[in-house]
């Protein structure tokens, strides 16, 4: 009997080898090591970012703190001395070509106009609207030279797979600094074994449940 359990086992510890285990790894862009006044496109895809798959389209430029003697009037960013920027155009795209999944969280500085957030099932903010979400005017500590302060952290959550998520300002005069934007890539979020591991694995459990039923006897 011993030597049944023991195969039985063997058979369930093997289906579980050979499952695709669920990576919980999210992705965070920090935008740190480009500089100041540096084009942001292609920088996180195979850019000296690293390659990961994600591009920026309609970005303004990377921007460093003031108080580091860049060029741009923020502060308090939440990690390092960078963060993204939209000044002279209405929005911009992060494209994730692998897709990502859960939610979207960023930090964002805008004390001067409204703002947006739209999550979209293709492309370049194309295809299905997946989540969208309107940002409030951040306050700001007047800081000398660094009225973008402080940095305020959104969520936003949807079912699918998002392609593109779109940033854009509402017109006016002011700007937007967005920092830390993370995400769950669509194949860090596969825990479900194959489908022969999983007939492996209810094999060796039904195995399990009977030797210990023919034990009791």
């Amino acid at each position: 009997m011993k030597s049944t359990v023991i195969a039985v086992l063997f058979v369930a510890l093997l289906a579980l080898s050979n499952a695709k285990t669920a990576n919980a790894d999210v992705m965070t862009l920090t935008f740190e090591g480009a500089g100041d006044l540096q084009d942001v496109g292609d920088f996180y895809n195979g850019g000296p970012g690293g390659n990961y798959g994600v591009s920026f389209v309609g970005a303004d430029s990377w921007i460093s703190s003031s108080a580091e003697g860049g060029s741009a009037n923020f502060a308090n960013a939440p990690s390092g001395v960078t963060a993204i920027a939209l000044r002279e155009f209405p929005s911009f795209t992060m494209n994730v070509y692998n897709g990502f999944v859960g939610m979207l969280t960023f930090f964002y500085a805008s004390p001067y106009v409204s703002a947006s957030i739209a999550i979209y099932a293709g492309l370049n903010g194309s295809g299905e609207l997946l989540a969208s979400a309107f940002l409030p005017i951040t306050y700001s500590e007047f800081l000398p030279g660094q009225g973008y302060s402080p940095f305020v952290d959104w969520e936003l959550g949807f079912e699918g797979v998002g392609l593109s998520a779109v940033f854009g300002i509402s017109p006016g005069r002011g700007n937007m600094f967005v920092d830390d934007i993370s995400f769950t890539p669509r194949d860090a979020a596969v825990p479900t074994p194959e489908p022969a591991t999983a007939l492996l694995l209810a094999a060796g459990l039904l195995g399990l449940t009977a030797a210990r039923r023919f034990k009791r006897r």
